[in-house]
């Protein structure tokens, strides 16, 4: 029975009855895996206690198995339920636990990423601005090394929030100035006409007012330009000629 193709209430019940019946032939293998599912299927219900209880469950069947590999996600994912579930402590716990097994393995980066950014959220959620800078940063250097675009963008922009919430607008001019880069690289303009905004105001509240002046026009420059083109294509889409 391919119980993915049920509604999730249903999805759980043959899970939970294909758990009973592994453990009765004491497969552990295959039991790991219905596990896991099984786990996941209850948080897709929001039942993230059961989940958590589950995929517990599911990792100390993984380290009798030595499956190095397994208890990174497993890890990963209880992070990110005991953070749903408000409680940052311990899913950083369990991220931090997620980074050492990945030590003992080929970790796969999206994975290393993600246990990088979610510990910077929960320390956030603590009050530790600083803490959470840190963490962002080895996200972006990740990110960089591995020339993840998408994700490095992710990182800095975690950190230009936090140091301008804590009024360190001198610090973020750098991070405004990769930003643009970055979402030229990926050929998204409309990304980098906000960051061009950001930076223009950036130097201005570091008190350099000609540059916040030179990258305001900029700004308003390639803000009509993007305007313009945005224009014609809907000239062109509604059959009409554009303007030479």
């Amino acid at each position: 029975m391919d119980v993915k193709s049920q509604d999730p209430a249903s999805r759980v019940i043959e899970l939970q009855k294909r758990v009973k019946e592994l453990e009765i032939g004491l497969e552990p293998e295959e039991l790991c895996k219905t596990l896991m599912e099984l786990g996941l299927a209850l948080a897709d219900q929001g039942k993230l206690e059961e989940a958590i209880q589950e995929l517990e469950r599911t990792l100390i069947l993984t380290k009798s198995l030595g499956n190095e590999g397994a208890q990174a996600s497993l890890f990963g994912m209880l992070g990110v339920l005991h953070a749903r579930s408000g409680r940052p402590r311990e899913s950083s716990e369990k991220f931090i636990a997620a980074l050492k097994a990945m030590e003992e393995t080929s970790p796969k980066v999206d994975e290393q990423f993600q246990c990088l950014m979610g510990i910077g959220r929960n320390l956030v959620a603590l009050g530790d601005f600083r803490g959470a800078i840190t963490q962002y940063t080895e996200a972006e250097t990740l990110a960089r090394q591995q020339v993840l675009p998408q994700e490095e963008l992710d990182a800095i922009a975690s950190k230009i929030v936090l140091h301008e919430q804590l009024g360190e607008y001198k610090d973020v001019v750098p991070l405004y100035k990769r930003t643009i880069t970055l979402f030229r690289l990926m050929g998204d303009q409309d990304g980098g006409l906000a960051m061009l905004r950001g930076l223009a105001i950036a130097y201005g509240k570091i008190g350099k007012s000609d540059l916040a002046k030179k990258y305001t026009k900029l700004w308003e420059r390639e803000k009509i330009e993007r305007g313009k083109k945005g224009s014609n294509r809907n000239a062109v889409s509604e059959g009409a000629t554009p303007p030479l």
